[in-house]
């Protein structure tokens, strides 16, 4: 939870949102269609989300709700350990081995 004991501290939550069409959405679209659009949507939110990692999460201390995180398997196991290691410095370590 975002806490402090100084009442002039300031915290914010933010959101990345990017929807995904269902056929219900694109009736005259073919199944290959739906599909691609849904990749690249989806490409492009892990784009944006990886800008804004780098760009700003360290900087301001921003921290990713726990059941948004997902491991980046498709990068290799470099980006695998670098994720493990934020999650760790970001939520400490005794934090982490309780869900272990």
């Amino acid at each position: 939870p975002v806490y402090s004991k100084n009442l002039e501290d300031v915290h914010s939550w933010i959101g990345i949102i990017m929807y995904l069409p269902t056929a219900e959405e694109l009736p005259q679209s073919a199944d290959d269609e739906i599909a691609a659009r849904r990749t690249a949507i989806t490409s492009e939110f892990k784009r944006y989300r990886g800008l804004c990692e780098s760009a700003l999460w360290e900087k301001y201390g921003a921290k990713e709700h726990w059941a948004k995180i997902e491991l980046p398997w498709e990068d290799g196991a470099d980006a695998v350990r670098a994720k493990a290691k934020r999650v760790r410095q970001s939520l400490g370590d005794e934090n982490v081995r309780r869900f272990q």
